[in-house]
């Protein structure tokens, strides 16, 4: 601890190193606050108020010990306020004691500063409330609307569904037909098919229909169904048979009166 020499009713200061363990810089200057107030040297010593100053001596690194130094100012500061220079272990250090109005400008600005920043809190609070409460009704909105949206989505499957069968229906080319029909004759070949034969492809035309088949043999088993075979083959190796569906004869003497 060093020790300046002053006249009476001087500012007497004193100094005193202190070290604090490795950990953050606000934990450190926050260590060697307590420190330099809790075992302060002049704490016995009467005449005059005291004045405790912290500096920082080194910059501060990670997992290293923090030092400083405690200016102790014995004596009353000036009303204009104080600033000294005082040497510790060869190192200057200025110590600067705000006036009496400077240092109620300090609080005053630290109280807005405080006071802005629990307002700012609070907005951000009642902000975060907001989106909260604006999330939860959302999510209610969607629960009610859930149902809908299910039943829409069926409602939309079934079309596509029927736009699908209607599509199905215009390549086979039976939109607009007798269907029942064309599943008869599907019905009969299915029933009536000779095990042997290979069927390829189904044509379908108002009661008329006919069977593409790989082969000479007939499609269909003999005493069922009786088809005509096309005079030229579909193409090479296939063969096409035709039945026609039965036309209601006018007899000659109708015809006639007609």
């Amino acid at each position: 601890m060093n020790a300046l020499s002053a006249q009476s009713g001087e500012i007497r200061p004193f100094t005193r190193v202190i070290t604090t363990p490795p950990a953050f810089p606000w934990d450190q200057e926050r260590a060697a606050q307590l420190e330099a107030r809790h075992t302060s040297p002049m704490a016995g010593m009467t005449g005059g108020s005291l004045t405790i100053v912290v500096k920082r001596l080194k910059p501060w690194r990670p997992r290293e010990m923090g030092r400083f130094a405690a200016v102790y100012l014995k004596g009353n500061v000036p009303p204009q306020g104080l600033s000294i220079t005082v040497d510790v272990q060869g190192q200057p250090i200025k110590v600067e004691i705000a006036s009496k109005t400077a240092h109620a400008a300090q609080l005053r600005q630290r109280a807005w500063l405080v006071g802005s920043a629990i307002i700012v809190g609070l907005a951000l609070t009642l902000q975060i409330g907001l989106v909260v409460k604006r999330r939860a009704e959302i999510q209610d909105r969607l629960a009610q609307l859930q149902p809908q949206i299910e039943r829409m989505a069926k409602l939309n499957a079934g079309m596509t569904k029927t736009r699908q069968n209607a599509q199905a229906l215009s390549d086979l080319d039976l939109q607009g037909r007798d269907v029942q029909g064309a599943i008869n004759a599907l019905r009969t070949v299915t029933v009536s098919r000779d095990p042997a034969s290979r069927i390829e492809a189904f044509h379908w035309d108002r009661g008329d229909w006919a069977i593409e088949v790989r082969g000479e043999a007939a499609p269909l088993k003999e005493g069922t169904i009786t088809l005509e075979r096309a005079p030229r083959p579909v193409r090479r190796g296939v063969v096409l048979w035709v039945y026609s569906q039965p036309r209601e004869t006018v007899p000659a003497s109708e015809e006639g009166a007609r």
